[in-house]
Order: structure tokens, then sequence, then C-alpha cells
């Protein structure tokens, strides 16, 4: 059995796999294309995509107003996606 040792403790690298969203940006990106789905994120686990799709559609932080649809999605990779979208106002 091989030990693996180090005087300095590496740095931590994101997964390479996984997108930080800058939501204030996506929030805006969605008001700008009503109805089109947008990837939001990518989160390591199935509960974190469901929590973050709760809060987007119950209008926290940027996606405050209540006018977005929020769904999770298992990619063919097995990735856990939350999509959202922003819905048009009702005429």
């Amino acid at each position: 059995m091989t030990t693996r040792t180090t005087a300095i403790l590496p740095p931590d690298h994101p997964d390479p796999g996984r997108r930080t969203a800058n939501h204030h940006a996506l929030a805006e990106q969605m008001r700008q294309i009503p109805g089109v789905w947008v990837l939001v994120s990518e989160p390591a686990t199935r509960k974190a995509a469901q929590q973050q799709t709760y809060r987007i559609r119950a209008g926290y932080g940027p996606y405050r107003g209540g006018r977005y649809a929020a769904e999770v999605r298992r990619s063919l990779t097995g990735r856990n996606e939350v999509w959202a979208r922003y819905e048009r106002k009702p005429r």
C-alpha cells in the first residue's frame, strides 16, 4: 500500500463537470427570453437539485416575482440538471 503525503495541502478544484451559476445573470437572461428553458445548474445530488427548483419557483433571490418555472432532469450521462424559464404574464 502506498500512502500519499505532501507538506503543503494542494488547492481544491471544483468538479469540472459542475457549473457554478451566476443566478442574477441567469434570471435576467430568462426575463429577456420568456418561455425559453435555460440550464441553471448541475447539482451533485438530486436533493440539491430539488431544493434549487423549489427556491426558483418560490421566488427567492434574483428569481423574485414568482413567474419562474423550474424542473429537475437527469441527463443521459446521469448528471442532475436544473432547468428554469421565465413565464409571460397572463393576458
